[in-house]
This record gives structure tokens, sequence and C-alpha cells, in this order.
């Protein structure tokens, strides 16, 4: 079977010293520095629009494979962490040396519904099967993915 190509296209401009504006399709978004180590930064940085987003597709497959199945979620939320392997090569350290990209994630996915448990669990593993970012990803980042299902 053939598959199917498609192309999405994001146009990003920069705007200042720290910061650029992405387009996509009609909409669009300020991003700030790669990482922010400052609480009050006013942008959000590259790392938690991947963490966002990392998030946001895990939430859309499991309301996807839901969907298909007919499940009733009544609410989905998830807490995701990120950590770079050596944060002080981004910061040009002196002495620092390595590799400064994302090394592991950590996904709490909280999942409420009153459907059967071994439903929603086979909802969770097709979820992750589907999930475009996990699965782009998952060669290599560590991933740590916990799911719980609250009533």
């Amino acid at each position: 079977m053939n598959s199917i190509k498609y192309n999405w296209t994001a146009r990003i401009k920069a705007t200042g010293k720290s910061e650029s504006i992405c387009y996509v399709r009609q909409h669009d978004f300020i991003v700030g520095h790669s990482v922010s180590f400052d609480n009050k930064d006013e942008s959000i940085s590259s790392m938690e629009y991947v963490l966002g987003a990392i998030g946001g597709d895990i939430i859309s497959s499991l309301n996807r494979m839901a969907k298909k199945k007919r499940v009733t979620i009544d609410m989905i939320e998830t807490v995701v962490t990120g950590e770079l392997t050596n944060p002080l090569v981004y910061l040009q350290v002196i002495g620092e040396e390595g590799f400064a990209g994302i090394d592991n994630v950590q996904m709490k996915v909280f999942i409420s519904s009153l459907d059967d448990i071994e439903v929603i669990e086979q909802i969770w593993k097709d979820a992750l099967k589907i999930s475009p970012l996990i699965n782009t990803f998952k060669e290599s980042v560590q991933f740590n993915l916990v799911h719980k299902i609250v009533f």
C-alpha cells in the first residue's frame, strides 16, 4: 500500500534578539529563547513549546482513539517535564562539553472516565501507537510515560 505524503509548513521570522514569530496556517505565535531559566521571562521558550506539543499530542491521540471506540472520556490532563542532557553546554560555560539536547521527558497523564478500565488501557496503548511526536522522539529521547485512570 502506498503511503500518502502531506507537508505542514511553518514560516518563522526574527522579531528581535531573543524572539521570533511563527506563522502556521491562519495563526501566529511568538517563540522566545531556545530554553529559559527565568520564570519571569515574557516569552514561551522553544523547549516549552516542545513539551506542550508533546502533551497536546498525547491528549489529542487519546481523544481520537476514545472517539473511534465510542468511549467517553470526561477529562484528560497531563504534566510534561523535560530535561537537557547538559544545559551548561547551551549556556556555553567554559570547559563544558557534550550534548545540549533533550535527554528525557517525563509525562504523567490523568484520564477520567467511567468506562471499563481495560478499555481505557487499550485506548492508552493505541494512542501511543498513533502519536506522531512520541513516535518521532522515542528513538532519541528517553520517555517515562505514566498514566493514571481517575474517577
